[in-house]
Protein backbone atom coordinates (compact mmCIF):
# COMPACT_ATOMS: atom_id res chain seq x y z
CA UNK A 1 0.00 0.00 0.00
CA UNK A 2 1.42 3.31 -0.99
CA UNK A 3 0.23 7.35 0.31
CA UNK A 4 0.19 9.30 -2.47
CA UNK A 5 -0.98 12.54 -1.78
CA UNK A 6 -0.32 14.23 -5.23
CA UNK A 7 -3.07 13.43 -7.94
CA UNK A 8 -5.71 16.12 -9.14
CA UNK A 9 -9.55 15.67 -9.60
CA UNK A 10 -11.13 17.51 -12.41
CA UNK A 11 -14.09 17.47 -13.56
CA UNK A 12 -15.57 18.47 -17.54
CA UNK A 13 -18.61 20.36 -18.26
CA UNK A 14 -20.16 17.08 -19.10
CA UNK A 15 -20.21 15.71 -15.11
CA UNK A 16 -17.59 13.12 -16.11
CA UNK A 17 -14.56 12.83 -13.54
CA UNK A 18 -10.99 12.63 -14.27
CA UNK A 19 -8.35 11.26 -11.49
CA UNK A 20 -4.98 11.86 -12.51
CA UNK A 21 -2.09 10.28 -10.30
CA UNK A 22 0.95 9.01 -10.18
CA UNK A 23 2.15 5.71 -12.45
CA UNK A 24 1.51 2.38 -10.77
CA UNK A 25 4.00 -0.59 -11.05
CA UNK A 26 2.03 -2.49 -13.57
CA UNK A 27 -1.07 -2.35 -15.79
CA UNK A 28 -4.11 -2.43 -13.25
CA UNK A 29 -6.33 -5.82 -13.89
CA UNK A 30 -9.17 -5.14 -11.73
CA UNK A 31 -9.32 -1.14 -10.87
CA UNK A 32 -11.58 0.16 -8.12
CA UNK A 33 -11.69 3.36 -6.23
CA UNK A 34 -13.31 2.83 -3.38
CA UNK A 35 -14.78 6.11 -2.02
CA UNK A 36 -16.69 6.95 1.55
CA UNK A 37 -17.53 10.40 1.01
CA UNK A 38 -14.42 11.47 3.27
CA UNK A 39 -11.29 13.27 2.82
CA UNK A 40 -9.95 9.44 1.64
CA UNK A 41 -10.25 7.47 -1.28
CA UNK A 42 -8.36 3.89 -2.38
CA UNK A 43 -7.17 3.44 -5.84
CA UNK A 44 -7.27 -0.22 -6.03
CA UNK A 45 -5.15 -1.19 -9.28
CA UNK A 46 -4.40 -4.72 -8.66
CA UNK A 47 -3.87 -7.64 -5.48
CA UNK A 48 -0.15 -6.61 -5.35
CA UNK A 49 -0.72 -2.38 -6.53
CA UNK A 50 -3.04 0.21 -3.96
CA UNK A 51 -3.16 3.80 -3.17
CA UNK A 52 -4.19 5.38 -0.50
CA UNK A 53 -5.21 9.16 -1.89
CA UNK A 54 -5.69 11.87 0.95
CA UNK A 55 -7.19 14.85 1.74
CA UNK A 56 -9.66 15.08 -0.81
CA UNK A 57 -11.10 18.94 -1.28
CA UNK A 58 -14.92 19.58 -0.85
CA UNK A 59 -15.06 20.53 -4.85
CA UNK A 60 -13.97 17.41 -5.71
CA UNK A 61 -15.90 15.50 -3.02
CA UNK A 62 -18.85 16.79 -4.80
CA UNK A 63 -17.79 15.68 -7.90
CA UNK A 64 -17.39 12.06 -6.94
CA UNK A 65 -20.76 11.53 -5.23
CA UNK A 66 -22.55 12.25 -8.66
CA UNK A 67 -20.74 9.16 -10.78
CA UNK A 68 -20.17 6.24 -10.52
CA UNK A 69 -17.13 5.77 -12.65
CA UNK A 70 -13.90 7.71 -13.07
CA UNK A 71 -11.22 7.68 -15.73
CA UNK A 72 -8.14 7.28 -14.27
CA UNK A 73 -5.13 8.69 -16.02
CA UNK A 74 -1.21 7.44 -14.69
CA UNK A 75 1.77 9.92 -15.78
CA UNK A 76 4.66 10.76 -15.08
CA UNK A 77 5.76 14.36 -14.89
CA UNK A 78 4.17 15.20 -18.37
CA UNK A 79 4.55 11.47 -19.70
CA UNK A 80 0.92 9.79 -20.21
CA UNK A 81 1.53 6.07 -18.80
CA UNK A 82 -1.76 4.66 -19.49
CA UNK A 83 -5.74 5.81 -18.82
CA UNK A 84 -8.58 3.37 -17.89
CA UNK A 85 -11.98 4.27 -16.62
CA UNK A 86 -12.39 2.91 -12.93
CA UNK A 87 -15.80 1.86 -11.06
CA UNK A 88 -16.32 3.69 -7.89
CA UNK A 89 -17.64 1.18 -5.13
CA UNK A 90 -19.32 3.36 -2.13
CA UNK A 91 -18.12 1.77 1.67
CA UNK A 92 -19.10 2.90 4.70
CA UNK A 93 -15.15 3.43 6.23
CA UNK A 94 -12.23 3.66 3.20
CA UNK A 95 -9.81 3.26 6.36
CA UNK A 96 -11.00 -0.22 7.44
CA UNK A 97 -9.64 -1.42 4.75
CA UNK A 98 -6.54 -0.88 4.81
CA UNK A 99 -6.14 -2.31 8.23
Amino acid sequence: MMNNNQYSILQNSQGDVLLIVKPGQSAPTTPYLFYDGSDAMLLYRSDSDAVLLKHVEDEARLALSSVDEILVVERDDEELVRSYVSKILRVSDVRSLIE
